[in-house]
């Protein structure tokens, strides 16, 4: 299972291209690639082995498994959403961020709050 595959990094490509040739040698090897916001049909057609030819897709043709690659789509919910940014800069905006998530949890409404901030590292 990889998560969060949209999130493309180094670790991630050469992760995913081990996979694609470690499905090649164990066609039996299912896989299931998991993301919110990825390109679909550029994925699909760089897992399709339905046209390689050699022991592992004999074998694969012999087994009746399939090596066409089966996408399923769950469509999200969407919620009402407000969003805030600051008029000005500032000089932390973690802590900004911070400060504006009490606020907001002080007016004691309805709702969760989510804070995007730029990295990992906050």
């Amino acid at each position: 299972m990889v998560d969060e595959a949209h999130e493309r990094s180094l670790a991630t490509d050469t992760l995913l291209g081990l996979l694609k040739k470690v499905q090649r040698r164990r066609p039996d090897l299912r896989l299931v690639i998991s993301s919110a916001t990825l390109e679909v049909d550029r994925l699909v057609a760089f897992f399709d082995s339905s046209t390689v030819r050699g022991k592992a897709a004999a074998a694969a043709a012999v087994g009746g498994i399939s090596r066409t690659p089966a996408v399923i789509s769950i469509e999200g919910r969407v919620y009402p959403v407000q969003v805030h940014y600051l008029l000005q800069p500032c000089s932390d905006y973690v802590l900004a961020a911070v400060q504006t998530v009490v606020d907001i949890h002080r007016e004691d409404v309805p709702g969760d709050v989510l804070v995007f901030l730029t990295g990992q590292e906050e």
